[in-house]
């Protein structure tokens, strides 16, 4: 049976035995909303051949068609901070995202979302109005505890949502890539019930997780949790906006936004499963890359090659976000910079700066003294001691043994 809620002028199909949302906008409607008695093409698709006079998403009339665009992703200050994502994939990459909500059943493991950048650049607004347009005016960013025991709220908030921001992730925090990565491969919780002996509940996590940091720490770089995610690197406002103003906006033009939202979603599902081709096949968000990539080819030529550019980078970002604070792998990065292949093939080393380290070479005062030294430790390592034996050495230096003087009785 499906169950159809109505709200304001939106209504929303939930079928039942998936988590598939289905958004209708009521104004302007030639088509009744979906019931039970449609057929099962409706149900499924939300698009039949017998409402072909008018969409059977019913598609707000005076809704723009990319409205979407150009209120919830051409203003964000996206930052190509020397990356392999462009500020041009990126936004394709965000649109893409939050376009594929609405097929989360059909992605068994999940992509985490994170914004990355300085403060006063935007980040948790970008994920607060996202959820207050796709989830309501209730919808509001989280925070996160270091202590053990918040790994308990962080679950039971995950199965009770279908979208959860963590706000300022830049603390590590011991449980939190575990979870991440669970999350990401999509895991059923089993708890023992309360007060019980052998009784258990299982929660399935159908939820998408988003996170913000200014300096991100290893909570979300562990390879495994960077290799499942997308990471938008955004730059510091220059002007800023009131949040009162912003939270009005959206509140006025959120049934635009959603007609605009079930317009990419119909246009979607036109795409046949078996033309999809992902780009990067070896990408670990395969589900992910699967959906965006049919979500991509609906919006036409243009967003489908838009979309393979993305996805082709990917990899490579999500390698860097992983590795950038990683000591190891920077000095590698410089190594390899400043290296100049040879006829050969061979690799030839440049001059390298020593980052204003004092060198201590002879002919310069530093140098000087510090051979001088070396000199008389050198000196007293070979003098022979008081009792004629060669002192023993330990390392680098001499250590000179005094001999054991009992102690006597004796006065004078």
């Amino acid at each position: 049976m499906d169950i159809i809620r109505w709200s304001g002028s939106l209504a929303t199909t939930t079928l039942t035995g998936t988590s598939s949302i289905w958004t209708w906008a009521r104004a302007g409607c030639s088509a009744s909303p979906p019931k039970p008695s449609m057929c099962a093409t409706t149900v499924r698709t939300g698009f039949c051949s017998c409402h072909a006079g008018s969409s059977a998403l019913g598609i707000h009339p005076n809704h723009q068609e990319r409205l979407l665009y150009e209120r919830m992703v051409e203003p964000v200050n996206f930052a190509n901070e020397g990356g392999s994502l462009s500020v041009s994939d990126q936004r394709a990459l965000f649109l893409l995202w939050m376009v594929s909500m609405a097929f989360e059943s059909m992605m068994p493991t999940k992509v985490l979302a994170m914004a990355i950048g300085p403060g006063e650049s935007g980040k948790s607004s970008l994920f607060r109005y996202c959820g207050r347009v796709l989830i309501g005016s209730g919808f509001e960013v989280d925070g996160i505890s270091q202590q053990d025991k918040a790994e308990d709220d962080f679950w039971v908030n995950l199965s009770h949502s279908f979208f959860v921001t963590y706000d300022n992730v830049d603390q590590y925090v011991k449980w939190l890539p575990d979870a991440l990565a669970q999350v990401a491969t999509g895991i059923r919780r089993s708890k023992r019930v309360l007060h019980t002996t052998n009784e258990m509940q299982r929660f399935k996590i159908n939820c998408m997780v988003a996170a913000t940091a200014r300096t991100p720490s290893g909570s979300l770089r562990r390879e495994d949790v960077a290799g499942k995610s997308l990471v938008f690197n955004l730059s510091r406002l220059e002007s800023k906006r009131a949040e009162f103003e912003m939270d009005a906006e959206v509140a006025r033009l959120r049934d635009d936004l959603l007609s605009d939202y079930a317009g990419i979603v119909q246009k979607t599902l036109w795409v046949p499963l078996a033309d999809v081709e992902v780009a990067d096949p070896g990408m670990r968000m395969a589900d992910f890359a699967r959906v965006a990539t049919r979500i991509g080819m609906g919006l036409g030529p243009a967003m489908a090659q838009k979309t393979h550019d993305a996805m082709t980078a990917i990899r490579s970002a999500q390698n860097q976000f992983a590795t950038e604070e990683d000591e190891i792998t920077s000095v590698l990065r410089i190594w390899v910079g400043r290296t100049k292949p040879r006829v050969d093939g061979e690799m030839d080393v440049g001059e390298t700066p020593n980052s204003g380290r004092q060198v201590k070479r002879p002919g310069t005062h530093a140098g000087a003294q510090y051979h001088s030294q070396r000199a008389r430790h050198e000196a007293v390592r070979q003098e022979p001691n008081q009792f004629g034996s060669p002192p023993e050495e330990h390392g680098a230096g001499a250590i000179r043994r005094v001999p054991h003087r009992p102690r006597t009785n004796q006065v004078g």
